[in-house]
Protein backbone atom coordinates (compact mmCIF):
# COMPACT_ATOMS: atom_id res chain seq x y z
CA UNK A 1 0.00 0.00 0.00
CA UNK A 2 0.95 3.61 -0.25
CA UNK A 3 3.05 4.71 2.79
CA UNK A 4 0.37 7.12 5.15
CA UNK A 5 -0.03 8.88 8.24
CA UNK A 6 -1.34 7.64 11.37
CA UNK A 7 -3.21 11.17 11.12
CA UNK A 8 -4.61 10.90 7.95
CA UNK A 9 -5.95 7.03 8.81
CA UNK A 10 -7.66 8.83 12.38
CA UNK A 11 -9.35 11.34 9.85
CA UNK A 12 -10.47 8.80 7.85
CA UNK A 13 -12.15 6.46 10.19
CA UNK A 14 -13.73 9.14 12.13
CA UNK A 15 -11.54 8.03 15.42
CA UNK A 16 -13.30 8.41 18.61
CA UNK A 17 -9.62 9.32 19.88
CA UNK A 18 -5.95 9.57 19.64
CA UNK A 19 -3.55 11.23 21.76
CA UNK A 20 -0.13 9.12 20.56
CA UNK A 21 2.65 12.31 19.86
CA UNK A 22 3.24 9.28 16.76
CA UNK A 23 0.68 11.31 14.28
CA UNK A 24 3.50 11.78 11.62
CA UNK A 25 4.56 7.64 11.88
CA UNK A 26 3.75 6.08 8.05
CA UNK A 27 1.87 2.99 7.98
CA UNK A 28 2.84 0.58 5.10
CA UNK A 29 0.32 -2.28 5.41
CA UNK A 30 -2.69 -3.08 7.26
CA UNK A 31 -2.88 -6.65 8.92
CA UNK A 32 -6.00 -8.15 10.80
CA UNK A 33 -3.79 -11.56 11.30
CA UNK A 34 -1.03 -10.84 13.76
CA UNK A 35 1.10 -13.61 12.70
CA UNK A 36 1.38 -11.74 9.01
CA UNK A 37 1.96 -8.24 10.60
CA UNK A 38 5.65 -7.06 9.59
CA UNK A 39 7.34 -3.81 10.52
CA UNK A 40 4.72 -0.87 9.96
CA UNK A 41 1.82 -2.56 9.71
CA UNK A 42 -1.27 -0.99 11.24
CA UNK A 43 -2.63 -3.83 13.12
CA UNK A 44 -6.72 -4.67 13.10
CA UNK A 45 -8.03 -6.32 16.19
CA UNK A 46 -11.11 -8.10 14.62
CA UNK A 47 -13.92 -9.75 16.76
CA UNK A 48 -15.11 -13.05 15.85
CA UNK A 49 -14.79 -16.65 17.58
CA UNK A 50 -11.92 -14.93 19.71
CA UNK A 51 -11.24 -11.33 19.99
CA UNK A 52 -8.19 -10.28 18.12
CA UNK A 53 -7.43 -7.68 20.90
CA UNK A 54 -5.98 -10.82 22.51
CA UNK A 55 -3.11 -10.69 19.88
CA UNK A 56 -1.93 -7.51 20.26
CA UNK A 57 1.34 -8.28 21.83
CA UNK A 58 1.96 -10.63 19.24
CA UNK A 59 1.02 -8.39 16.66
CA UNK A 60 3.28 -5.60 18.60
CA UNK A 61 6.69 -8.07 18.29
CA UNK A 62 6.35 -8.39 15.14
CA UNK A 63 6.67 -4.99 14.26
CA UNK A 64 3.12 -3.32 14.41
CA UNK A 65 3.43 0.37 14.83
CA UNK A 66 -0.51 0.92 15.69
CA UNK A 67 -3.24 -0.37 16.41
CA UNK A 68 -7.12 -0.19 15.95
CA UNK A 69 -8.80 -0.22 19.14
CA UNK A 70 -12.32 -0.80 20.22
CA UNK A 71 -11.91 -2.36 23.89
CA UNK A 72 -11.79 0.38 26.48
CA UNK A 73 -8.57 2.59 26.31
CA UNK A 74 -7.89 1.25 29.76
CA UNK A 75 -7.18 -2.56 28.16
CA UNK A 76 -4.85 -1.36 25.58
CA UNK A 77 -1.02 -1.16 25.91
CA UNK A 78 0.88 1.31 27.24
CA UNK A 79 2.66 3.39 25.18
CA UNK A 80 1.38 1.83 22.17
CA UNK A 81 -0.27 3.88 19.49
CA UNK A 82 -4.03 3.17 19.91
CA UNK A 83 -6.84 4.83 17.63
CA UNK A 84 -9.76 4.00 19.73
CA UNK A 85 -13.21 3.33 17.38
CA UNK A 86 -16.62 2.10 17.89
CA UNK A 87 -16.10 -0.90 15.82
CA UNK A 88 -12.36 -1.84 14.17
CA UNK A 89 -14.36 -3.97 10.80
CA UNK A 90 -16.24 -0.97 10.78
CA UNK A 91 -13.20 1.48 11.06
CA UNK A 92 -11.21 -0.48 8.42
CA UNK A 93 -13.82 -0.44 5.96
CA UNK A 94 -13.95 3.52 6.45
CA UNK A 95 -10.26 3.63 5.43
CA UNK A 96 -10.72 1.16 2.59
CA UNK A 97 -12.82 3.63 0.94
CA UNK A 98 -10.71 6.76 2.10
CA UNK A 99 -7.48 4.35 1.04
CA UNK A 100 -9.50 4.20 -3.01
CA UNK A 101 -10.23 7.29 -3.02
CA UNK A 102 -6.83 8.52 -2.73
CA UNK A 103 -5.65 6.12 -5.51
CA UNK A 104 -8.80 6.35 -7.90
CA UNK A 105 -8.11 3.64 -10.32
CA UNK A 106 -10.73 2.16 -12.25
CA UNK A 107 -12.73 -0.24 -9.94
CA UNK A 108 -14.08 -4.00 -11.38
CA UNK A 109 -16.48 -5.43 -9.31
CA UNK A 110 -17.51 -8.70 -10.35
CA UNK A 111 -20.03 -11.61 -9.11
CA UNK A 112 -21.72 -14.41 -9.87
CA UNK A 113 -22.98 -18.07 -8.41
CA UNK A 114 -19.68 -19.36 -10.39
CA UNK A 115 -17.32 -17.98 -12.52
CA UNK A 116 -16.34 -15.40 -9.98
CA UNK A 117 -12.99 -16.19 -9.20
CA UNK A 118 -12.53 -17.56 -13.03
CA UNK A 119 -13.01 -14.23 -14.45
CA UNK A 120 -11.34 -12.47 -12.03
CA UNK A 121 -8.13 -14.20 -12.65
CA UNK A 122 -8.61 -13.87 -17.26
CA UNK A 123 -9.98 -10.29 -15.86
CA UNK A 124 -6.34 -9.42 -14.38
CA UNK A 125 -4.58 -11.28 -16.99
CA UNK A 126 -6.01 -9.33 -19.80
CA UNK A 127 -5.79 -6.04 -18.53
CA UNK A 128 -2.12 -6.36 -17.59
CA UNK A 129 -1.51 -6.38 -21.20
CA UNK A 130 -1.55 -2.27 -20.69
CA UNK A 131 -2.50 -1.22 -17.41
CA UNK A 132 -1.37 -1.93 -13.75
CA UNK A 133 -3.67 -4.84 -12.05
CA UNK A 134 -4.20 -4.98 -8.71
CA UNK A 135 -6.95 -8.15 -7.93
CA UNK A 136 -8.16 -10.14 -5.04
CA UNK A 137 -6.35 -12.73 -3.75
CA UNK A 138 -8.06 -15.92 -2.90
CA UNK A 139 -11.40 -15.84 -2.16
CA UNK A 140 -10.62 -12.72 -0.02
CA UNK A 141 -14.31 -11.32 -1.53
CA UNK A 142 -16.27 -10.40 1.71
CA UNK A 143 -16.80 -7.21 4.10
CA UNK A 144 -13.25 -8.46 5.70
CA UNK A 145 -11.74 -9.70 2.57
CA UNK A 146 -12.61 -6.75 0.16
CA UNK A 147 -11.58 -3.92 2.56
CA UNK A 148 -7.98 -5.92 2.88
CA UNK A 149 -7.73 -6.81 -0.97
CA UNK A 150 -8.00 -2.48 -1.37
CA UNK A 151 -5.69 -1.59 1.56
CA UNK A 152 -3.25 -3.81 -0.13
CA UNK A 153 -3.10 -2.10 -3.50
CA UNK A 154 0.06 -0.49 -4.36
CA UNK A 155 -0.24 3.65 -4.96
CA UNK A 156 0.30 3.09 -9.02
CA UNK A 157 -2.55 0.56 -9.22
CA UNK A 158 -4.40 1.28 -12.28
CA UNK A 159 -6.63 -0.96 -12.21
CA UNK A 160 -8.37 -2.88 -9.15
CA UNK A 161 -10.57 -6.18 -10.04
CA UNK A 162 -12.30 -6.83 -6.75
CA UNK A 163 -14.24 -10.01 -6.54
CA UNK A 164 -17.84 -9.72 -4.70
CA UNK A 165 -19.04 -12.95 -2.64
CA UNK A 166 -22.72 -12.98 -0.84
CA UNK A 167 -24.62 -15.76 1.21
CA UNK A 168 -27.96 -13.29 2.09
CA UNK A 169 -29.80 -10.17 0.34
CA UNK A 170 -27.61 -6.66 1.35
CA UNK A 171 -23.92 -8.02 1.72
CA UNK A 172 -23.05 -7.17 -2.41
CA UNK A 173 -24.84 -3.70 -2.42
CA UNK A 174 -22.92 -3.55 0.78
CA UNK A 175 -19.52 -4.41 -0.99
CA UNK A 176 -20.67 -2.21 -4.36
CA UNK A 177 -21.37 0.85 -2.15
CA UNK A 178 -18.08 0.85 -0.30
CA UNK A 179 -15.69 0.12 -3.80
CA UNK A 180 -18.07 2.11 -6.50
CA UNK A 181 -17.13 0.31 -9.44
CA UNK A 182 -16.70 1.77 -12.75
CA UNK A 183 -17.46 -1.96 -14.01
CA UNK A 184 -19.79 -4.40 -13.24
CA UNK A 185 -20.11 -8.20 -13.87
CA UNK A 186 -22.45 -10.90 -13.01
CA UNK A 187 -21.17 -13.89 -14.24
CA UNK A 188 -23.90 -16.38 -13.87
CA UNK A 189 -27.35 -17.24 -11.51
CA UNK A 190 -27.24 -20.78 -9.76
CA UNK A 191 -28.35 -22.15 -6.52
CA UNK A 192 -25.84 -21.00 -4.63
CA UNK A 193 -27.51 -19.86 -0.79
CA UNK A 194 -30.67 -20.93 -1.97
CA UNK A 195 -31.47 -22.17 0.99
CA UNK A 196 -31.06 -18.27 2.82
CA UNK A 197 -32.57 -16.82 -0.04
CA UNK A 198 -35.56 -19.14 -1.29
CA UNK A 199 -35.15 -19.16 -5.05
CA UNK A 200 -33.01 -18.15 -7.93
CA UNK A 201 -34.77 -15.48 -8.60
CA UNK A 202 -34.04 -14.12 -5.30
CA UNK A 203 -30.28 -14.99 -5.72
CA UNK A 204 -30.72 -12.96 -9.24
CA UNK A 205 -32.04 -9.75 -7.01
CA UNK A 206 -29.13 -10.32 -4.45
CA UNK A 207 -26.30 -10.20 -7.14
CA UNK A 208 -28.35 -6.84 -8.81
CA UNK A 209 -27.20 -5.61 -5.70
CA UNK A 210 -23.78 -5.14 -7.46
CA UNK A 211 -25.48 -2.24 -9.70
CA UNK A 212 -26.01 -0.11 -5.96
CA UNK A 213 -22.75 1.46 -6.35
CA UNK A 214 -22.14 1.33 -9.60
CA UNK A 215 -20.85 4.48 -11.34
CA UNK A 216 -23.72 6.74 -13.60
CA UNK A 217 -21.08 6.28 -16.17
CA UNK A 218 -20.05 2.54 -15.45
CA UNK A 219 -20.81 -0.39 -17.59
CA UNK A 220 -23.15 -3.21 -16.72
CA UNK A 221 -21.84 -7.21 -18.34
CA UNK A 222 -24.30 -9.60 -17.85
CA UNK A 223 -25.13 -12.78 -19.54
CA UNK A 224 -28.33 -11.77 -22.16
CA UNK A 225 -29.82 -15.13 -21.84
CA UNK A 226 -30.72 -14.97 -18.55
CA UNK A 227 -33.68 -14.27 -17.91
CA UNK A 228 -34.05 -13.76 -14.12
CA UNK A 229 -31.38 -11.04 -14.64
CA UNK A 230 -32.97 -9.43 -17.41
CA UNK A 231 -36.40 -9.28 -15.82
CA UNK A 232 -35.24 -7.81 -12.14
CA UNK A 233 -32.60 -5.02 -13.48
CA UNK A 234 -33.54 -1.39 -13.25
CA UNK A 235 -35.72 -0.01 -16.35
CA UNK A 236 -33.97 3.71 -15.81
CA UNK A 237 -30.54 2.65 -15.21
CA UNK A 238 -28.04 5.82 -16.53
CA UNK A 239 -24.97 3.26 -16.90
CA UNK A 240 -24.40 1.51 -20.29
CA UNK A 241 -24.70 -2.19 -20.49
CA UNK A 242 -23.18 -4.98 -22.61
CA UNK A 243 -24.51 -8.29 -22.69
CA UNK A 244 -22.25 -11.28 -23.80
CA UNK A 245 -23.29 -15.05 -24.50
CA UNK A 246 -22.92 -17.75 -26.93
CA UNK A 247 -25.38 -16.45 -29.78
CA UNK A 248 -25.57 -13.54 -32.03
CA UNK A 249 -28.15 -11.72 -30.06
CA UNK A 250 -25.68 -10.54 -27.67
CA UNK A 251 -23.90 -7.30 -27.49
CA UNK A 252 -20.87 -9.59 -27.41
CA UNK A 253 -20.39 -12.93 -28.17
CA UNK A 254 -18.63 -16.22 -29.53
CA UNK A 255 -18.86 -18.40 -32.49
CA UNK A 256 -16.93 -20.97 -33.85
CA UNK A 257 -16.03 -22.29 -30.67
CA UNK A 258 -13.91 -25.47 -30.25
CA UNK A 259 -12.56 -27.41 -27.44
CA UNK A 260 -10.27 -30.44 -26.14
CA UNK A 261 -9.88 -31.79 -22.49
CA UNK A 262 -7.13 -28.82 -22.16
CA UNK A 263 -7.97 -25.77 -23.86
CA UNK A 264 -10.91 -23.94 -25.76
CA UNK A 265 -10.77 -21.50 -28.75
CA UNK A 266 -13.31 -19.12 -30.16
CA UNK A 267 -13.76 -15.98 -32.12
CA UNK A 268 -15.67 -12.89 -30.74
CA UNK A 269 -17.82 -10.07 -33.00
CA UNK A 270 -15.09 -7.38 -32.01
CA UNK A 271 -12.57 -9.07 -33.76
CA UNK A 272 -14.14 -11.32 -35.87
CA UNK A 273 -10.56 -12.55 -37.95
CA UNK A 274 -8.70 -13.55 -34.55
CA UNK A 275 -8.51 -16.68 -32.61
CA UNK A 276 -8.67 -16.31 -28.76
CA UNK A 277 -7.62 -19.23 -26.96
CA UNK A 278 -8.15 -20.37 -22.71
CA UNK A 279 -6.29 -22.63 -21.09
CA UNK A 280 -9.67 -24.45 -20.06
CA UNK A 281 -12.41 -26.34 -21.55
CA UNK A 282 -16.39 -25.80 -21.26
CA UNK A 283 -18.74 -23.39 -22.33
CA UNK A 284 -19.15 -22.07 -19.07
CA UNK A 285 -15.30 -20.95 -19.73
CA UNK A 286 -15.85 -19.56 -22.60
CA UNK A 287 -18.91 -17.21 -21.23
CA UNK A 288 -16.13 -16.39 -18.33
CA UNK A 289 -13.89 -15.00 -21.11
CA UNK A 290 -16.30 -13.25 -22.45
CA UNK A 291 -16.99 -11.48 -19.23
CA UNK A 292 -13.22 -10.79 -19.20
CA UNK A 293 -13.17 -9.57 -22.85
CA UNK A 294 -16.15 -7.32 -22.51
CA UNK A 295 -14.59 -5.53 -19.34
CA UNK A 296 -11.18 -5.06 -21.59
CA UNK A 297 -13.50 -3.52 -24.18
CA UNK A 298 -15.04 -1.62 -22.04
CA UNK A 299 -11.78 0.04 -20.86
CA UNK A 300 -10.40 0.89 -24.53
CA UNK A 301 -8.11 -2.53 -24.61
CA UNK A 302 -8.52 -4.13 -28.11
CA UNK A 303 -8.69 -8.00 -28.54
CA UNK A 304 -5.00 -7.93 -30.35
CA UNK A 305 -3.72 -6.77 -27.33
CA UNK A 306 -5.43 -8.95 -25.06
CA UNK A 307 -5.06 -12.44 -26.67
CA UNK A 308 -1.39 -13.61 -25.61
CA UNK A 309 -2.67 -12.96 -21.96
CA UNK A 310 -5.72 -14.63 -22.15
CA UNK A 311 -4.29 -17.72 -23.46
CA UNK A 312 -1.68 -18.27 -20.80
CA UNK A 313 -3.45 -16.67 -17.75
CA UNK A 314 -2.42 -18.23 -14.55
CA UNK A 315 -5.59 -19.51 -12.58
CA UNK A 316 -5.89 -19.66 -9.09
CA UNK A 317 -5.62 -22.99 -7.67
CA UNK A 318 -7.96 -25.79 -6.98
CA UNK A 319 -10.09 -24.22 -9.43
CA UNK A 320 -11.05 -26.64 -12.50
CA UNK A 321 -7.33 -27.67 -13.16
CA UNK A 322 -6.64 -31.36 -14.72
CA UNK A 323 -4.21 -33.18 -12.27
CA UNK A 324 -2.64 -36.56 -13.11
CA UNK A 325 -3.30 -39.00 -11.50
CA UNK A 326 -1.81 -43.01 -10.75
CA UNK A 327 -1.82 -44.78 -13.78
CA UNK A 328 -1.82 -41.98 -16.52
CA UNK A 329 -5.20 -41.32 -15.52
CA UNK A 330 -6.96 -37.55 -15.11
CA UNK A 331 -8.69 -35.83 -12.53
CA UNK A 332 -10.33 -32.79 -12.52
CA UNK A 333 -9.63 -30.35 -9.29
CA UNK A 334 -12.49 -27.72 -8.40
CA UNK A 335 -11.98 -28.93 -4.55
CA UNK A 336 -11.35 -25.08 -3.64
CA UNK A 337 -15.53 -24.89 -2.42
CA UNK A 338 -16.65 -25.28 -6.13
CA UNK A 339 -20.48 -24.53 -5.95
CA UNK A 340 -23.20 -27.12 -6.79
CA UNK A 341 -23.78 -25.14 -10.49
CA UNK A 342 -20.02 -25.55 -10.88
CA UNK A 343 -19.68 -29.24 -10.21
CA UNK A 344 -22.70 -30.01 -12.24
CA UNK A 345 -20.67 -28.10 -15.17
CA UNK A 346 -17.31 -29.57 -14.40
CA UNK A 347 -19.23 -33.36 -14.41
CA UNK A 348 -20.52 -33.01 -17.60
CA UNK A 349 -16.64 -31.82 -18.83
CA UNK A 350 -15.19 -34.53 -16.52
CA UNK A 351 -17.57 -37.50 -18.60
CA UNK A 352 -17.14 -36.18 -22.00
CA UNK A 353 -13.71 -36.20 -22.16
CA UNK A 354 -12.54 -39.46 -19.85
CA UNK A 355 -14.97 -41.30 -21.71
CA UNK A 356 -12.98 -40.63 -24.73
CA UNK A 357 -9.91 -41.50 -23.59
CA UNK A 358 -11.93 -44.74 -22.52
CA UNK A 359 -12.58 -45.33 -25.91
CA UNK A 360 -9.39 -45.04 -27.02
CA UNK A 361 -7.63 -47.36 -24.87
CA UNK A 362 -9.92 -49.85 -24.81
CA UNK A 363 -11.67 -50.16 -28.49
CA UNK A 364 -10.67 -52.57 -30.52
Amino acid sequence: MKPTQIKDIVKAVGAIDFTSAARFEEITSVEFDSRLVTPGSLFVPLKGETDGHSYIDKAIENGAVAALWSNTAEQAPVGFPIILVEDTLVAMQKFAAAYLAWIDPKVVGITGSSGKTTTKDMTAAVLSTALKVHKTNGNYNNDIGLPKTILDMPEDTDVIVLEMGMSAAGEISFLSKLAKPDVAVITMIGENHIEFLGSRANIAKAKLEILDGLKEEGTFIYPGDETLIVNQMPQDMPQSTLTIGLDDQQDIFAFDVTMDQFRSTLFTNLSPELKMEIPLSGGYNVQNALSALAIAYSLGLSMEQVRANLADFSMTANRGAWERGILDTQILNDTYNASPSAMKLLSVISQRFLLKVAHRKFSF
